[in-house]
């Protein structure tokens, strides 16, 4: 029984299929090795390092002075015979502007839901769909 064989007709019969001829083609290597690509520029100059560490210190300089306004804003009636008047001036306006921002984040946000919640409640709408879809 294992020695009896199945013979198998090919599954496309066409007479040009039959009478390709399987060619080895060999892959033509180099015999020298690969040139070594030049090494990427790593190292920073000097004067570039110098650029990005000023500005990275004066970027620490400004946030730990904002942290502090802030600290100072909340805590500005026990500071004001402490720090003098310009100083004082800064604050409350630092104080203003901060108030302003987050006002007017809160805004934008609560806008930002109307608009979400209109369109939410025009969607079965026809003109609505005809508007929107492209």
């Amino acid at each position: 029984m294992a020695l009896d064989v199945l013979a198998v007709a090919p599954l496309y019969q066409d007479p040009d299929v039959n009478k390709v001829r399987l060619i080895a083609q060999t892959t033509k290597k180099s015999t020298t090795p690969p040139k070594p690509m030049p090494p990427t520029k790593t190292k920073l100059t000097t004067i570039e390092t110098k650029r990005i560490m000023s500005v990275l210190d004066e970027t620490i300089h400004k946030v730990e002075l904002v942290t502090l306004l802030s600290y100072v804003a909340s805590s500005s009636k026990n500071s004001e015979g402490m720090l003098g008047e310009d100083i004082m001036k800064a604050v409350r306006e630092h104080e203003d502007l901060a108030r302003s921002s987050w006002i007017a984040s809160i805004t934008c946000k609560e806008e930002e839901k109307a608009v979400a919640g209109g369109r939410r409640e025009f969607e079965d709408e026809p003109w609505f769909r005809d508007r929107v879809s492209p």
